[in-house]
């Protein structure tokens, strides 16, 4: 054998594979300074946060938590009532929503990284639309509101160039509220976008391929039409939300869609995981107490190493490749 094929070999090794364990989370309660209760629903691989958040005399303000502790808070320089954030990529952009009281219009707005704004306006309907997230290369997913009829909803991707494109589930159907739509909440640097469309039966979560093809993401422990997807990292892990007898939980589905692990806030009650990134860590919120209890935001990071980080990643890729360069050297 020689030296190039002795060096393929060993590149897979370094790799660990251990399994995600449910229980190897530690959990650290975020509250906005001065708020009533607060939202966290995204997390970058810098360790940005963005959410929203509640006072007494304020609605779904949104800000930015930097990885120090320290907040931001979203200052829209239109006029609006809410400015809650959703999204936010490794370079710091951020993408949310805003209702406008003038024209009575829900529109989107992207914040870059020096602090300056614009508008996210589906040009099907510019007067009921959002951005839900934003990836590396700055393509964008949302939803917009059907003009024809107020009960019906549809996501879009949108382009650096400022294209719009629909994306509808095929397997949307009116459910039994009268309520018809897709929502896209997550894109990853792959190009998946994930999010969650109704039917018959309630809500069901999807991943969309770069090439258009749609799967159906429901949480097996779910009561049917129960399940909603709610972000996605690089890796392909998903976080969302579930239902079942004893009440509502969330979820982190693996890349491969094998294993569901049910993520609940430890003492906490309703817990909604938002986002994710490449370090496995999880933000969202959770109630305090079914009765007059508080939302509050968390960040849950995993104890020990059970997602591989992206350098563990590229590793294994350039693994495969190792492989192949074996392969290619025995051939030869």
């Amino acid at each position: 054998m020689s030296h190039i094929a002795r060096i393929c070999l060993l590149i897979p090794v370094v790799l660990p594979l251990a399994p995600l364990d449910a229980a190897s989370f530690t959990f650290v309660t975020f509250s906005y300074p001065g708020s009533t209760s607060t939202t966290l629903a995204e997390i970058n691989n810098t360790g940005e946060i963005v959410g929203s958040f509640n006072t007494a005399t304020a609605f779904g303000q949104g800000f930015i938590r930097n990885a120090d502790g320290s907040s931001v808070p979203i200052m829209l320089p239109f006029p609006s009532t809410d400015s809650p954030a959703s999204g936010i990529n490794s370079a710091g952009v951020v993408v949310g929503a805003f209702f406008n009281p003038g024209p009575f219009s829900a529109e989107g707005y992207l914040r870059n990284t020096a602090g300056m704004y614009s508008i996210i306006a589906d040009p099907i309907n510019p007067n009921n639309s959002g951005g839900s997230a934003i990836n590396d290369g700055g393509l964008i997913v949302g939803g917009y509101g059907d003009p024809m009829n107020p009960a019906f909803s549809h996501g879009f991707l949108r382009d650096t160039a400022g294209n719009f494109t629909t994306i509808d589930d095929p397997n949307m159907a009116t459910n039994s509220n009268g309520n018809r739509g897709t929502q896209p909440s997550g894109i990853n640097n792959l190009g998946q976008i994930v999010g969650s469309y109704t039917d018959a039966a309630g809500f069901h979560g999807f991943i969309r391929s770069p090439t258009g093809v749609f799967t159906t993401i429901d949480d097996p422990n779910a009561n049917p039409g129960t399940t909603s997807v709610n972000g996605i990292n690089n890796l392909g892990m998903i976080v969302g939300t579930f239902t079942d007898s004893s009440g509502f939980h969330s979820f982190i589905r693996s890349a491969d869609g094998s294993m569901y692990t049910t993520i609940d806030y430890p003492s906490g009650f309703v817990t909604n995981a938002r986002g994710i990134n490449d370090n496995g860590e999880i933000v969202g919120s959770y109630i305090t107490s079914l009765t007059a209890g508080q939302m509050l935001g968390f960040i849950a990071t995993p104890e020990s190493s059970t997602v591989p980080e992206p350098a563990s990643f590229a590793l294994f890729v350039a693994g495969l490749a190792g492989i192949a360069c074996f392969h290619r050297r025995q051939r030869n």
